[in-house]
């Protein structure tokens, strides 16, 4: 365990040096929903489509995108398909299957939810895979944050004198719901102790500010806020190898790991975004999406490093890209 911890030490830069000048950057994304994360199959149903008989003998490839909007934890989907990449047989496939999607987690009064997925059909594989499900409306709540106005007209929350003279930096990650066009958001403050004047700004600041163009549904984002100090080191990753990664997560050797990356067109490239214990890792495919690669990059999203004070204080809410090479991880729990 020290030995791993000591590798991924190796692989982060702290900040060091006097005497800087603060900066400031917010980075925002939507956070994946509750019902993205338990649309499932009812009990007993297949997890995935049938492969079509006669597209499947004849070597036919197929990709369905789908809309699928749920009023109710206990119901199937409307389906709307959006895009279709073959013949009606895979359309008829996916809503043979789709009559057999839940989401369990959706509450009364929590209005429909609207998901997108895409299936993939492919005969070499003898399976159809599909991607993870977002939500359909993610882009138009990213946009909404656009018009969030602060009441006092203060662009961005304040570097107090004390922050300035002991020269605290750090990353605070909020998340913040909208519930009306008039109401201070709701807001929830995740960040390191170190950060904690930090955090205090930031939850001050949040709390005047209102959204005009709320879309008359609730909406959720996260925003990491970021207080640095120009003229010294990177404060953060620095470098962190997909092997160090594995190695550095907390109860590695308790955990069964079964993962081919070199049926996910490898190498490839994720960005990393560190925010375990408090929220899940954001994880971002680079370039172009692959089905068979999200049981590896859902399990990215749980893992704690082994990582504690200041080196923690320094990964928090930093992200990094990490390049996953061709390799097949076949772990067992020790005895």
């Amino acid at each position: 365990m020290a030995s791993r911890a000591r590798g991924l030490a190796l692989a982060l830069l702290l900040a060091a040096g006097s005497g800087a000048v603060p900066a400031f950057a917010q980075q925002v994304d939507v956070p994946v929903s509750e019902a993205a994360r338990c649309l499932t199959v009812r009990e007993g149903a297949a997890e995935a489509p049938d492969y079509p008989f006669d597209a499947y003998k004849s070597g036919e490839r197929g990709a369905v995108q789908v809309l699928l909007e749920f009023d109710a934890a206990d119901a199937p989907p409307k389906l709307t398909v959006q895009e279709n990449v073959g013949g009606p047989e895979f359309v008829g496939a996916v809503r043979k299957h789709a009559r057999d999607l839940r989401v369990p987690c959706l509450k009364p009064g929590d209005g429909p939810a609207r998901l997108i997925r895409d299936y993939v059909f492919r005969p070499d594989d003898r399976q159809v895979h599909w991607h993870r499900s977002v939500d359909a409306d993610a882009g138009a709540r990213f946009d909404a944050w656009g018009c969030v106005k602060h009441q006092r007209g203060e662009d961005k929350p304040d570097y107090s004198r004390e922050v300035r003279l002991n020269e605290v930096q750090g990353r605070v990650v909020a998340e913040i719901r909208f519930e009306g066009p008039d109401s201070a958001p709701v807001v929830k403050i995740h960040a390191r102790p170190s950060a904690r004047l930090l955090a205090q700004a930031v939850e001050s600041w949040l709390s005047q500010t209102r959204m005009p163009c709320y879309p008359g549904r609730p909406v959720t984002v996260n925003v990491t806020y970021v207080f640095m100090f120009h003229g010294e080191s990177a404060f953060g990753f620095r470098n962190l190898p997909f092997t160090a990664l594995v190695g550095s997560t907390v109860g590695i050797d308790r955990q069964r790991l079964q993962f081919d990356t070199t049926r996910m067109a490898c190498p490839f490239e994720v960005d990393f975004n560190y925010r375990r214990p408090q929220l899940r890792n954001r994880i971002g495919e680079v370039g172009d999406r692959h089905p068979e690669r999200r049981p590896l990059l859902e399990w990215m999203e749980t893992i704690e490093l082994q990582v504690r004070g200041r080196s923690l204080d320094s990964i928090y809410g930093d992200t990094t890209r990490i390049t996953v090479p061709c390799v097949r991880i076949d772990l067992k729990p020790k005895e």
